[in-house]
């Protein structure tokens, strides 16, 4: 997919795979999370929910590897932040469903303890940093990734450390950082404009709403039910990438294929190949 570029900022958005979470700087000619215009014989891009945790545990560095290779063009991940104000790959805020410590918080911990202490409950793996995976998608050519920021609390210089990991790491073109909470995007837009940031919506009504009160938005995630061809030429005039939200149902994914989405999130990596 090819990003849209962003209205008074770079946007574009993936000329190679969809989450344009990852491979180039968010600045340059990137690709992103979600674009107007796929450049893929299959149109919209293909990407792992929380990477492919079939033997392995979710959201670490194996499950993004597996996507990959089961065929995914990126992975979507949760980042919250430590007691230290570190940045960690995690989706609960408890450690106990998918590590193998128990009764911790993730905001209660330091990052240094989750790694020395935690490991993966299904496979053993470390837990990562989304430095550590920034690094990894440094190394995975073409692919994107979608980061969804949770928890918190997510104050300014945490925000900006975030843009900076991904920049350091230059793959700040090919991620999208998406949240639900507007409050949160404000924040992220002003302390950290760079970055490419979706909204998650419930309903049409919800994706006008997001439109109406914040401008700024570089993009949309929507159910498969809320997407037509139409309405998502609309977001695509617009400006606005479009993402469909996480499915497992072959009806969701040819109706957001035949609303031309950008990219769409699932669990079932193969079927969504499939024609």
């Amino acid at each position: 997919m090819t990003p849209h570029r962003r209205r008074s900022r770079v946007t574009g958005l993936l000329p190679a795979l969809i989450l344009a979470l990852v491979t180039t700087p968010l600045l340059a000619p990137t690709t992103t999370a979600a674009s107007a215009s796929a450049t893929k014989a299959g149109g919209a891009d293909v990407i792992g929910h929380r990477g492919h945790p079939v033997g392995v545990t979710e959201n670490t560095l194996a499950s993004f590897r597996k996507a990959l290779r089961a065929g995914a063009d990126g992975v979507e991940l949760d980042v919250r932040v430590t007691a230290d104000g570190k940045l960690v790959v995690m989706h609960d805020d408890s450690l106990a469903r998918t590590t193998t410590c128990s009764g911790t918080a993730v905001s209660d911990a330091s990052l240094a303890w989750i790694q020395r202490s935690c490991r993966g409950r299904v496979g053993g793996e470390r837990i990562p940093s989304l430095a550590a995976v920034a690094g990894w998608l440094r190394r995975a050519p073409g692919a994107v990734a979608v980061v969804e920021i949770k928890g918190g609390p997510w104050t300014a210089p945490r925000i900006r450390g975030l843009q900076r990991v991904l920049q350091q790491r230059r793959v700040l073109g090919r991620v999208t950082v998406l949240s639900g909470d507007a409050w949160l995007l404000r924040q992220v837009e002003r302390a950290a404009p760079r970055l490419h940031t979706h909204a998650l919506a419930d309903s049409w009504a919800e994706v006008q709403g997001w439109r109406r009160d914040f401008p700024q938005l570089d993009g949309v995630n929507l159910h498969a039910a809320d997407a037509t061809r139409a309405r998502v030429a609309a977001l695509h005039r617009a400006g606005l990438t479009v993402l469909g939200r996480t499915t497992s149902s072959r009806a969701d994914f040819r109706r957001l294929r035949a609303a031309r989405v950008d990219g769409f999130v699932t669990d079932r990596i193969g079927l969504a190949r499939r024609r």
